[in-house]
């Protein structure tokens, strides 16, 4: 354990009291309680006097008995006190007694933990890079997203046709039906949100060094504002950087399609503006910028994190790995919608094609984030991101 005073402090989000060793003045962290960043303050005088660790020096280690002032001087044992008289002493139950050694006190929890977990080395990959990365979500964590994302909406249409059938046998079971859809209608919209704040998880996580899906127990938000505000911030985002593209296409094709109903000449007029320079300009802008850009929104867990400032001077740091990164990047995005494309046009069992596109898509997005981490997990010191 480390050897420095302590420094006892409440954190300004939560109020947890948090004990860090004096080593750690002025920098930052987590508090282990609700994960906001802290930073560490400076000792007061009385933290000086108050607060560190036990002296080392124990009096009985020597020879020489500790003095004793007049006041502590035991009175002597042929003189017993007036309440000794009285009232006899409690019997002492000693623990060596019984069959069940003595509980160890538990000991004071601080942050040197959290710290030293910080400065531990990364987890090492067990298989090659190519291989391991497709393993990411294959761990109880990530399969249990799954699971919630994918399972939850199959199970409540498979009730929904359950209730159905027994409605048509006893009418007054459309009340429960009509519980069941509305319910089934919040968690639709509910579930979305908290898989794109678990995929926000994931790239904090792997910028840790972490190999697999992280474990949300402790990080959960209680409230679905949270998750709302985490997806608003991923949308604006995306709009940030594929609006101006979009704005443009439609812009340039609202005149000349708004009165046209032959596919052939709506065809044409598209395949004019896929043609058009400036077109491929402003999306050569969106597929550019919006790796470094949402990396960034997700890192700082902010809107501030879109700062052309920043996100040009992190490219220009890591230009030949960000290249990389933005061709795996949209390599993926590819593959995510040629799968669904296939799937789509499958003859038979739709409804489980559709599920399984469902799936694959969730299992790609989180390879995808558990890469972009990644990326600042090894270009950190070079990307310069006080996070």
């Amino acid at each position: 354990m480390d050897e420095s005073p302590l420094i006892k402090f409440r954190c300004e989000n939560c109020g947890q009291r948090i004990s860090v060793p004096q080593i750690y003045t002025g920098q930052k962290s987590k508090c282990p309680h609700c994960k906001n960043t802290v930073v560490i303050p400076p000792p007061t005088d009385r933290e000086h006097s108050d607060i560190g660790l036990k002296s080392l020096l124990d009096p009985a280690m020597f020879d020489v008995p500790p003095k004793q002032t007049k006041e502590q001087e035991p009175p002597p044992v042929n003189q017993p006190g007036p309440l000794e008289k009285e009232v006899a002493p409690e019997p002492v139950l000693d623990a060596a007694a019984f069959d069940i050694p003595p509980e160890p006190a538990e000991p004071e929890k601080t942050a040197v933990d959290y710290f030293k977990k910080l400065e531990e080395p990364p987890p090492e990959r067990k298989f090659p890079f190519l291989l391991d990365i497709f393993l990411y979500p294959l761990n109880v964590p990530g399969l249990a997203i799954l699971g919630i994302v994918i399972g939850i909406p199959l199970i409540f249409q498979v009730l929904g046709k359950l209730l159905f059938l027994f409605m048509l046998v006893f009418p007054p079971a459309f009340v429960l039906l009509a519980l069941l859809s509305a319910v089934s209608f919040v968690v639709g919209i509910a579930l979305p949100f908290y898989f794109y704040w678990y995929l926000a998880e994931c790239v904090r996580s792997s910028a840790c060094g972490e190999l697999r899906s992280p474990e949300t127990i402790g990080t959960t938000p209680g409230t679905i504002g949270e998750m709302v505000w985490q997806t608003i911030k991923i949308l604006l985002c995306l709009i940030f950087f594929f609006a101006p593209v979009l704005i443009y296409f439609f812009t340039a094709t609202k005149a000349n399609l708004l009165f046209m109903g032959e596919t052939n000449e709506r065809m044409a007029v598209i395949a004019a503006i896929l043609n058009d320079k400036i077109f491929w300009l402003l999306l050569s802008y969106g597929i550019f910028f919006f790796p470094i850009g949402l990396l960034s929104v997700v890192m700082f867990d902010s809107i501030a994190g879109l700062n052309p400032i920043l996100l040009i001077g992190s490219i220009f740091s890591t230009f030949l790995p960000y290249c990389g990164l933005i061709l795996f990047f949209y390599a993926f995005g590819y593959l995510i919608v040629k799968i669904n494309q296939f799937l789509g046009i499958v003859p038979f069992a739709p409804q489980f094609w559709a599920y399984m596109s469902l799936f694959i898509t969730c299992y790609l997005l989180m390879i995808m984030a558990h890469f972009l981490g990644r990326f600042c997990w090894r270009y950190e010191e070079k990307l310069s991101w006080d996070v």
